[in-house]
Order: C-alpha cells, then structure tokens, then sequence
C-alpha cells in the first residue's frame, strides 16, 4: 500500500494527473499539499493573483494546474473578486444629477472633463447616458391649464349708489344705475327698455380707479343656468351692451387679462 501511495505523490509531484474517483491516493495527496504550504512550497497570494490576471510566470501556472490546495485559493480569490466587483461596480460613476447636468453643460471644466473620462469607459453610465439623451429628446405632452390656472376668479361686489361715477350711461335712469367693483375695476350696468317688448337692453361701463388702464378686447359673456345666452367685448371707450333680453337671473362674466370677473345673480326684470 506504502508502495501505492508513495508512486501516486511521486506521479502528482511530476505535474501527472490524478483521477479523482482513487480514494485510496486523495487523503495522502491533500496532506502532502499542506505539508507543501507549511513549508512556503506554494505560490504566494501575490503569485496566484497573477495567476487570475494571467501573468504568472509558466512554473506557478504548471503548479497550480495540479494543486488542489492551489486551485481551491484561486476558486476562492475568484470568488471574493466577483464579489467585490459586484458591490463596488459603481463606487467610482458619477451620480444622475451628475450625469444630467453634464449633459446640460453645467459643470466645470474639470467635471466635465472627469465625467467624460468615466463614461468612455463606463458602459453602464453609456448606456444611461443613451437613455438621458432620449428622454430630453422627446417631446413630452403638456396638459392644457385648467380655468382655475388661465385665469385668476374675482366676485364683483354691488357698491353703494353714491360711488356711480359722474360719467353716465347712453339713456340710463340714474336710480337704475348700478355699480359693481373687482379690485380696481369699477363696472355700471343700467337696463334700458324697449318699447312695446318685455325684454330689456342690457349696457355696461368698465373702467379702472388704479394706475393700470382696462386690456383691451375684454370679453364680456351673460349665461342663464350656466348656458351662454349672449357675447361681446367692451370698446376702446369701456362700453359693451346685450339687447333682447328676457327678465330672468343671470351671471355676467368679463374676460379681463388674467383674471375672470364674475357678477352673480344678477336679476334683470
């Protein structure tokens, strides 16, 4: 058996393969490999990381290729490297904003000089860099603006009949006259009638007591029950006017720049 043993080590240290499956020789070959390490016989850790990056030297890559101790240390390095690539792959890119602002040109020179280093040789930060330019080059849908963005919403309130201005309306009865106020806005409205008909015409004055004049096409609309009964805009003196109409509630709205200027049931008739 000695015998056995002592040609099977003999063959191993000659560089011969083993057959795995000789379960008599596998106890004897491992305690002569530890033997070998104790004794400093095996590559070192320097030898065998060569060894992974293909550098080592042809005698360390004959002794390995038969060591099992050795073999088994460059399976474990091996392992521990893919780890730690795993975990450190993007250690070093640059973040998203990083990326999003060179894209944009917003970094210093040496940023950006930095950055465009690392996505040659990136191609994870490539393929986002790819990804980015895409998604800036796309035109992407803009929702229309609600009413309540177009335009801000003010009530117009009634003012008592001392304020109406001196200026009057086109055949208005002075105590028919109302006035409404928005802010700096000053709105008379008066009902004229006509003759022989129960409908009556409507007339308006718009004009501003602030350091800012009334827009021009101003647009003025009269709804009943939230249905459009008529439209128009002022003139370039502040007059707008609806004829024929019925005596019933309605809302008056002016269309004012920016802002929508609403009088609330309002009763004609």
């Amino acid at each position: 058996m000695c015998l056995i043993v002592c040609g099977v080590i003999q063959s191993y240290c000659n560089g011969s393969e083993i057959d795995p499956q000789n379960l008599v020789a596998q106890p004897f070959i491992r305690m002569y490999e530890r033997e070998l390490l104790m004794q400093g016989l095996h590559p070192t850790v320097e030898e065998l990381l060569a060894y992974l990056e293909g550098t080592a030297s042809p005698a360390n890559n004959r002794h390995i290729a038969s060591c099992n101790v050795c073999r088994d240390r460059v399976t474990s390095y091996r392992q521990t490297e893919a780890t730690l690539r795993g975990r450190l792959a993007r250690f070093t890119c640059p973040s998203p904003h990083e990326l999003g602002e060179y894209e944009l040109g917003l970094l210093d020179p040496a940023e950006t000089t930095r950055v465009a280093a690392h996505i040659v040789d990136c191609p994870r930060c490539t393929e986002e860099m790819q990804q980015l330019r895409v998604f800036l080059a796309t035109d992407l849908p803009v929702p229309a603006p609600t009413v309540g963005e177009r335009f801000r919403r003010f009530v117009a309130t009634l003012v008592p009949a001392p304020m109406t201005p001196a200026v009057g309306l086109r055949g208005a009865i002075d105590d028919q006259i109302r006035t409404y106020q928005a802010g700096d806005l000053r709105l008379t409205l008066d009902l004229l009638p006509i003759p022989g008909s129960p409908a009556v015409e409507l007339v308006g004055l718009l004009w501003s007591e602030g350091p800012t004049e009334v827009p021009m096409d101003v647009s003025v609309t009269l709804r009943h029950a939230e249905q459009v009964v008529q439209q128009t805009t002022v003139d370039p003196f502040g007059n707008f006017g609806f004829t024929e109409i019925v005596p019933n509630s309605y809302q008056l709205t002016l269309t004012v720049g920016p802002d929508l200027i609403v009088i609330e049931d309002l009763q004609i008739g």
